[in-house]
């Protein structure tokens, strides 16, 4: 039934794509402090689903759930639930239908927002059905689905694969990897993993770390837009600065510590230091060279000698006696214009030049 329920939401939404994009309102009308705190609320109102389909998924298979309780995401009243128990579950694929379970709750809740927004007018339920839509829809698909990130699709690949800590081994394999090839260092973790679990580890430690930076990047140029539209856009480079600063500095930090470590330089190797260096200085060196850039832009393009020509009494234009792309010269007739109200002055004026000139041809008879 939610099968149906989905695919018949996802077909609603597919068929009726164009009315769907023209209902759907745009950034800044997303951005106005009622439609967050209507945001807000339905982020509370869906993670509290979201963590009870993971407890009640847990105890139908026969887990625990120890702990439950009150927590803050992204400044928003929710829900946790600690259903580490459902690592004692013998089966891979219960586990891995413990943590879907949160997300096919609010693909469920996504597909019944779905046919009640389409099916009522401009209102309350309109709109908040509306971001019920875009948190379990697109939050769903970018952040619980996506393994990258430390949330319910991670630990569902961890699951599948049974490889516990997935993120934290593949960062010490990383890391040990790296030691060895800048520092001719070799680390216990480089050494316990075979070539093809080191590459997996690898990719996934890379694929992670960039698509952590992509979301920090989508949020933060959100946040910018916000700031833009509320008129504090002075305020945008500033928090830049620092999210990149909180972002790179502890690793800088933590590099800086190991290598700084008394005792750990006479284990250093002079060839891997050499090239260490050479591809810093090369790198340097390519951010330091002036590449060509571009900057788009509107433009207006505008003659040299133009001159602007003007009319001293106002009309309706009558008729345009050149042809576009035609030249011209001074005295050149353009256009012909009409003013009613001068046309009847002139009549009038004129009738009464005719009666005084009828008078004066009277009184010399």
């Amino acid at each position: 039934m939610c099968l149906a329920l989905v695919l018949s939401a996802a077909g609603l939404v597919i068929i009726q794509w164009k009315a769907f994009a023209q209902r759907i309102p745009n950034l800044q009308q997303m951005m106005t402090p009622e439609s967050l705190l209507v945001m807000m609320l339905v982020l509370s109102f869906t993670k509290v689903l979201h963590e009870l389909g993971h407890a009640l998924t847990c105890k139908y298979f026969g887990g625990e759930c120890h702990q439950i309780g009150f927590m803050l995401l992204v400044f928003t009243p929710a829900l946790y639930c600690d259903t580490s128990d459902s690592w004692l579950l013998p089966s891979r694929w219960q586990r891995a239908m413990v943590g879907a379970a949160g997300m096919a709750t609010e693909v469920v809740l996504a597909s019944l927002a779905t046919f009640v927004w389409w099916n009522t007018e401009y209102g309350w339920l309109h709109f908040f059905s509306l971001r019920v839509i875009a948190v379990c829809s697109l939050s769903t698909v970018v952040f619980n689905a996506n393994p990258l990130l430390r949330y319910d699709g991670y630990y569902i690949l961890s699951d599948l694969l049974e490889a516990p800590n997935l993120a934290q081994r593949s960062t010490e394999v990383t890391l040990a990897w790296l030691r060895r090839l800048c520092l001719g260092i070799k680390d216990y973790a480089d050494l316990e993993v075979s070539s093809w679990q080191r590459t997996g580890f690898f990719t996934y430690y890379l694929a992670s770390r960039a698509y952590r930076c992509l979301v920090v990047f989508g949020i933060l140029m959100l946040v910018v837009q916000f700031l833009r539209i509320r008129n504090f856009g002075s305020l945008a480079q500033p928090l830049i600065g620092f999210t990149l600063i909180g972002m790179f500095a502890p690793m800088m930090i933590a590099s800086t510590k190991y290598v700084t470590t008394p005792g750990r330089s006479s284990s250093f190797r002079g060839k891997n230091i050499a090239g260490t260096v050479v591809a810093c200085l090369l790198f340097v060196i390519f951010l330091l060279i002036p590449w060509p850039d571009a900057v788009y832009c509107p433009a207006v393009l505008q003659p040299t000698d133009k001159h602007d020509i003007f009319v001293a009494v106002a009309g309706e234009l009558d008729d345009v006696m050149i042809e576009p792309g035609q030249g011209v010269s001074p005295g050149t007739a353009l256009a012909t214009l009409r003013n009613l109200q001068m046309e009847r002055d002139f009549q009038r004026v004129h009738s009464q030049w005719e009666q005084q000139d009828a008078a004066v041809r009277m009184l010399e008879n």
